[in-house]
């Protein structure tokens, strides 16, 4: 199953009422913990559990809340990093927030589809962001909180490298989706395990939503579609138009969430 694993050492918090920015926890003894995925928490969906901490909008879906210590989670063969994992607010996100994100992907191999066949071509280019770029994505990624969507981001000492958005709207004709907009790993720690966590903490998401599948409209790299299917994901047996027409060499998948 998929699980979150960002643990602090802490009092064990309780199950409380959700606030504004997600969840609102309780400490035993008083103080409350409001770091929505954050604070380092285990966070599991449990759909068989009775509605207590919940993502709002969730139907008949708690949390199990389960202390550990330490954020030490391993990050492949280089060892452990200290990291915290959590849902950003929408007021946190500008352009500062992604100076010590590096987006630069260098591209080889792609996948196209010619004749209804998926085959591999060269088509070398280096992919990356500028600040025009940027700020596109400051807009897109503050419309999606206040569209009832979020962002989750992982942060080292304070740092953002790595950060996922799931959108609050469903697509597909029987609003079957929830859309997987973005997720991306700063270039130096590709490969280490985080894009994984960040794919798991939204597919979650989606599913304590209610969501059947997750929608992505993925680059087309050999290396971003090889993440992908690893994660489990497989061509979109519905295909979103809006997303065909806005990049149109993207592969279209979809992930199975129950």
């Amino acid at each position: 199953p998929s699980r979150s694993h960002w643990r602090a050492s802490a009092p064990a918090p309780v199950r409380g009422d959700h606030g504004d920015g997600g969840f609102l926890l309780g400490r035993p003894g008083g103080g409350t913990l409001e770091q929505p995925f954050g604070g380092g928490w285990e966070l599991v969906c449990r759909p068989d559990l009775p509605t207590g901490t919940h993502i709002p909008g969730a139907k008949q879906t708690a949390l199990r809340l389960e202390p550990g210590g330490g954020l030490q989670p391993q990050l492949g063969k280089g060892g452990t990093m200290n990291w915290i994992n959590r849902a950003i607010k929408q007021e946190e996100i500008d352009r500062e927030l992604f100076r010590s994100f590096e987006r630069r992907q260098v591209v080889d191999q792609c996948w196209r589809k010619e004749e209804g066949q998926w085959v591999i071509r060269r088509d070398p280019f280096i992919d990356q962001w500028s600040e025009a770029d940027y700020a596109f994505l400051v807009t897109c990624l503050r419309h999606t909180i206040a569209e009832g969507g979020v962002v989750f981001g992982a942060f080292c000492e304070g740092k953002l490298k790595g950060f996922a958005s799931v959108e609050g709207l469903p697509l597909g004709s029987r609003n079957q989706y929830l859309d997987l907009t973005s997720l991306h790993v700063s270039e130096e720690l590709r490969g280490k395990g985080l894009g994984r966590r960040l794919f798991a903490l939204a597919a979650d998401w989606a599913r304590c939503r209610g969501a059947e599948k997750l929608y992505i409209s993925g680059h087309s790299a050999v290396e971003t579609q090889a993440f992908y299917r690893a994660m489990g994901c497989r061509e979109a047996e519905e295909p979103n138009l809006e997303h065909v027409e806005k990049e149109a060499f993207d592969c279209q998948l979809e992930y199975q969430l129950i």
